[in-house]
């Protein structure tokens, strides 16, 4: 009578081993974490790939977390019922577990799942500013170019302290600026202080 679950493969995979032998066009039924093969003479083992290629050309590629074999039981003959795990989501749990945070200037925080409602008041003394800038500079700009430019603006802002020209060269600063704002938010509150 052979498998009645057999007229369900409906799904056509290729079984792809370790050690590089392929075998292709096998009938399977394929769920979200399970892959059933009614071949039971496949060498399917843990570790292999099993990969669909869809009716639009893209290929889902499988992995074998436990191969489940299962021997000939009254009507149902031998056969494979693989759990699996989709390579893709594989590499985004990867992907996800390596995420790297990097925290710059006074208070910084990090809200995973929830909404911050807070507010931070940080003093910092605005006659210090620039020092506190150029600190920053150092610090966090990796690109030497935009570094030095950005030096030189504060050098300007500085000199031109308490003068009609400031106005231009803080406009100057905060352009140049403008690809970095992440490392410089936490300053701009006492920098727009000065042109009180």
């Amino acid at each position: 009578m052979g498998n009645p679950l057999k007229q369900l493969a409906r799904d056509t995979v290729i079984l792809k081993k370790q050690n590089g032998k392929v075998y292709s066009d096998i009938k399977a039924n394929v769920q979200k974490n399970k892959i059933f093969i009614h071949d039971n003479t496949l060498p399917i083992e843990e570790g292999d790939r099993l990969v669909r290629t869809l009716s639009n050309g893209l290929e889902e590629s499988y992995i074998v977390v436990d191969r489940g074999y299962y021997e000939k039981f009254h009507s149902i003959d031998a056969h494979y019922q693989c759990d699996v795990q989709k390579e893709s989501s594989m590499q985004y749990k990867e992907w996800a577990s390596s995420i790297t945070n990097h925290f710059y200037g006074a208070n910084s925080r990090v809200n995973i799942g929830s909404t911050d409602n807070s507010s931070n008041i940080v003093n910092i003394n605005k006659d210090n500013i620039f020092d506190e800038l150029r600190a920053v500079i150092n610090e966090n700009i990796l690109s030497k170019s935009d570094s030095i430019i950005l030096l030189d603006l504060v050098n300007n802002m500085e000199e031109t302290r308490g003068t009609p020209s400031f106005i231009d060269k803080y406009k100057n600063f905060m352009e140049s600026a403008a690809n970095h704002m992440s490392v410089f938010s936490p300053l701009l509150p006492a920098l727009a202080q000065v042109l009180a």
